[in-house]
């Protein structure tokens, strides 16, 4: 990530949390529907969000955070290991 812009560095981000979001999805036996249905959100978000096509605002990502039994920093701090691990889409 030495010559990234700040553009490069977020969409990498995002792809990352993302990943974060649907492997702790898929670890708890979760569609994206039942998802969507324990935070309040529409599955068709949801799907755009894993597909990281959607940025998430503070407030679906405490949202999603707690549906999966994470706090929001936890979610982040997974998809910043994999970015240190160069798994950013998974």
């Amino acid at each position: 990530m030495l010559f990234m812009s700040d553009k490069e560095k977020a969409n990498l981000l995002r792809t990352s949390l993302a990943a974060a979001i649907r492997r702790r999805r898929e670890q708890c036996g979760l569609t994206q529907e039942e998802l969507a249905f324990r935070c309040g959100l529409h599955r068709t978000y949801v799907s755009l969000v894993e597909r990281s096509q959607k940025s998430l605002t503070i407030d679906s990502l405490a949202r999603i955070s707690d549906a999966l039994d994470l706090k929001p920093s936890q979610l982040l701090k997974r998809a910043e290991h994999a970015l240190e691990k160069g798994r950013a889409d998974g």
